[in-house]
């Protein structure tokens, strides 16, 4: 096991008046892992790690405030980086990080005000792209988006809200969780237009899928009677 740290991640406390979170790495592809780091100014800020060493991915209409920034959540095989940041309104947008370059990705019922907008979460080989938006009254949608069409992903059986696709395989075939409403979490996957919850048997606090391949096996986790979270990968 590897310890990746940002060299100019704030190491302190996440409780006033301190704003340090440490690290957070959040996708590798094999050779290089992209996430964030938060530092003294509580400003978000990307990083990519690469042959040991670090750089900074910071979108530039990212705000300079705390709680603004650069979130990079994803990076395929080819090295295209999705992920989300919030401008200097407070409003947050997905971008795509492709050959140098960004570019903005917002849901079209994505809502403009603080708080509110887009993020990208995956990105297949295939074009498939996942994310979340919170609309004009705050509420929070899944979709899948490819070659020019937008999918709404809201589990039938999840609370008003509570439907978070993770990533997609290049099939379409979109993972993710959704919380019901009694609370509890259950992994599920959408594909074709239908919905299959996935439930670990031993998962009584929960379940949620973190990935799929494209053999359809998938991987995440899930939370015992004690409240333990365990790994987990099954193929259907």
């Amino acid at each position: 096991m590897v310890t990746i740290n940002d060299p100019n991640a704030d190491t302190g406390t996440i409780e006033p008046p301190n704003t340090g979170q440490g690290t957070n790495a959040y996708s590798g592809n094999g050779r290089t892992v992209v996430g964030d780091y938060v530092g003294t100014s509580g400003v978000f800020q990307g990083f990519v790690f690469k042959g040991g060493a670090f750089s900074t991915l910071d979108d530039p209409n990212a705000g300079s405030a705390s709680g603004q920034g650069t979130m990079p959540f994803y990076i395929d095989a080819s090295g295209a980086i999705v992920g989300a940041y919030v401008d200097s309104r407070g409003v947050q947008h997905g971008f795509i990080f492709q050959r140098g370059a960004f570019s903005d990705f917002n849901y079209p019922g994505a809502g403009t005000a603080s708080g509110e907008g887009t993020a990208l979460t995956c990105l297949s080989s295939s074009g498939v792209l996942v994310g979340y938006y919170f609309d004009s009254g705050g509420v929070f949608h899944g979709f899948a988006y490819q070659a020019g069409r937008f999918i709404r992903i809201n589990d039938p059986n999840a609370a008003s809200g509570e439907t978070f696709p993770a990533c997609a395989n290049d099939h379409g075939e979109v993972v993710g969780d959704y919380v019901d409403n009694s609370g509890l979490m259950h992994g599920f996957t959408f594909n074709a237009g239908m919905y299959r919850t996935i439930d670990d048997p031993n998962g009584a606090e929960g379940t949620a899928v973190a990935g799929v391949n494209d053999s359809g096996a998938m991987d995440g986790y899930y939370i015992d009677s004690e409240g333990v979270y365990h790994g987990f990968v099954f193929s259907p």
